[in-house]
């Protein structure tokens, strides 16, 4: 007499090779979430030696001599029709390198006056702020998520979606 596999049997030998199954990828999945993890750590540490050298050309090096009010001056007087380009890319260059604000804003309104002064003002910190924006993102969506940080990811999820719109918010 030949059995009949019986229905609970079948679900049983399923569900165990599923379990065979899911157990390699499941192997596979652990491996890549410690790669991404290692990834992350050792992203996060290059984006700390970065902050920690911006704070230190600014602060230790010959550059913090020519950020002097007057250095500044004399340079952008000395470049002529390129002084407010060359004082923008400097003004958004600083906010991405920690350099005061209120420095690069007072050199702007004594060089262009404070009308044009608060244009390249306004122009130069909305480009730094968007390279600081990038920068961050760059470096946010690189670093490992946490189960916690839900709600990093719908505003990661968001801005891909409707970037430029959240970043004029």
């Amino acid at each position: 007499m030949a059995s009949v596999p019986s229905a609970r049997n079948s679900y049983i030998r399923i569900s165990m090779t599923n379990s065979f199954k899911s157990r390699g990828s499941m192997e596979r999945l652990v491996g890549q979430k410690e790669k991404k993890r290692r990834a992350g750590i050792v992203k996060a540490i290059l984006l700390l030696l970065f902050i920690v050298g911006a704070v230190v050309l600014v602060r230790f090096t010959p550059v913090k001599d020519f950020l002097t009010p007057t250095r500044v001056n004399e340079f952008l007087e000395g470049m002529g029709f390129w002084a407010p380009l060359i004082y923008i890319f400097f003004y958004a260059l600083g906010v991405c390198l920690f350099i005061p604000g209120t420095l690069l804003t007072a050199i702007g309104a004594a060089v262009f006056g404070p009308v044009l002064g608060f244009v390249y003002v306004w122009l130069g910190a909305m480009i730094g702020s968007g390279l600081a924006f990038l920068i961050g993102r760059i470096w946010a969506g690189i670093l490992p998520p946490r189960s916690s940080d839900r709600v990093c990811r719908n505003t990661t999820r968001t801005s891909a979606r409707r970037g430029l719109p959240l970043s004029c918010i």
